[in-house]
């Protein structure tokens, strides 16, 4: 096995990491059952892995995606497809991303170096990374002071996820999606819209990735995105409460709390996610944080390959309406209270009540 064919064993690794850490600061990996979930978690759980899909592909299709995609590489889409069924949403996509990818280019990887898996992230997630509402980072540290990471104390390693994706500022000044409002918030109101100030291409990460090579453990792909999970789902904590507090928006009239989704991988062993705040207070406003599986599959079977492509066009799908949605409401909220001075907010430190809000 060459040098560098697994990543270096690290704290959050352990399992003592999971057992104390992530436990102390109220982070769960599917501690809960699916009947505890809350109403938007299990809704969006069946939007994505629904498999009424199964029942749209012709049966030449059905044929081929059980045998090897190598052999369907050549078939255009429209000879096979069941014209006269409707496809749901993101199949049609997903039967083209799939067939690109073939069994082999997958047990290629097999022993190989997490630049090698790299490399096929980047294929099995070509529709994320390509696409125009999206920004991605890479292996970069997330060390905004968020929550647990900084005031509450709680012993959570600083996150630097594999791969992150988030919301794209909007070039609009205008918008409150757009970079400049986003910063004046940051300044101004201790709102927290992106990971670090390197990263304002990922506003608001909604999609985490983990991986590690076949030789490693999926264990220590799930640690590492739990504190990750965790920090992101603080910051769209702390987007909801301002607009409670500040936009004085009713919280009954706020709807659930967003999701976010983590994928994890080891090796062609790939899990689905959704990470989620769970209220176990409400007095006091006390939530845990809890990652729930709602799908694994091997890649290197072209059927779990092209489930696994479903689930990825529909999570784009969700970010792009629901989630987007979503969180521009609530930034749209803040704007309208005329909460933030636009003259002149460019080096202007933030407020004592900001500090107060970022642990400082």
């Amino acid at each position: 096995m060459s040098s560098d064919a697994s990543s270096s064993f690290n704290l959050t690794d352990s399992r003592a990491y999971r057992n104390n850490n992530l436990k102390r600061a109220g982070i769960f990996i599917d501690a809960l059952s699916r009947s505890e979930w809350p109403p938007s978690v299990a809704r969006l759980a069946n939007f994505l892995r629904a498999n009424n899909f199964v029942g749209t592909l012709s049966a030449v299709e059905k044929e081929q995606l059980e045998g090897t995609l190598s052999l369907m590489s050549y078939v255009p889409v429209h000879a096979v497809r069941d014209e006269t069924v409707a496809s749901p949403l993101g199949c049609e996509k997903a039967l083209l991303r799939a067939r690109t990818i073939r069994t082999g280019r997958v047990k290629s990887c097999y022993g190989k170096s997490k630049a090698e898996w790299r490399n096929l992230e980047l294929e099995v997630m070509a529709n994320l990374h390509a696409h125009p509402q999206l920004g991605t980072s890479r292996a970069e540290v997330w060390d905004e002071p968020v929550g647990i990471l900084s005031g509450e104390g709680d012993p959570i390693s600083t996150p630097k996820p594999d791969v992150a994706f988030g919301l794209l500022p909007e070039l609009d000044s205008a918008s409150s999606l757009g970079e400049e409002f986003l910063v004046a918030a940051r300044l101004q109101l201790g709102l927290h819209p992106w990971p670090s100030d390197s990263l304002r291409e990922v506003a608001y990460p909604c999609l985490l990735h983990e991986y590690v090579t076949d030789l490693e453990v999926l264990y220590f792909a799930q640690n590492r995105a739990a504190g990750t999970a965790a920090m992101a789902l603080k910051m769209l904590r702390d987007l909801r409460n301002l607009r409670e507090k500040r936009a004085h928006a009713p919280a009954g009239q706020q709807g659930e709390p967003l999701p976010i989704l983590v994928f994890c991988n080891q090796g062609d062993l790939w899990e689905v996610m959704i990470a989620f705040d769970y209220e176990i207070n409400r007095h006091f406003r006390k939530t845990d944080v809890h990652l729930a599986q709602i799908w694994m599959g091997k890649i290197s079977n072209p059927w779990h390959m092209f489930q696994l492509q479903v689930i990825i066009q529909r999570a784009i799908h969700w970010i792009t309406t629901v989630f987007r949605n979503g969180v521009c409401e609530m930034l749209d909220d803040i704007k309208k209270a005329n909460l933030i001075r636009f003259a002149s907010f460019v080096g202007i430190e933030p407020p004592v009540e900001a500090c107060k809000m970022t642990g400082h």
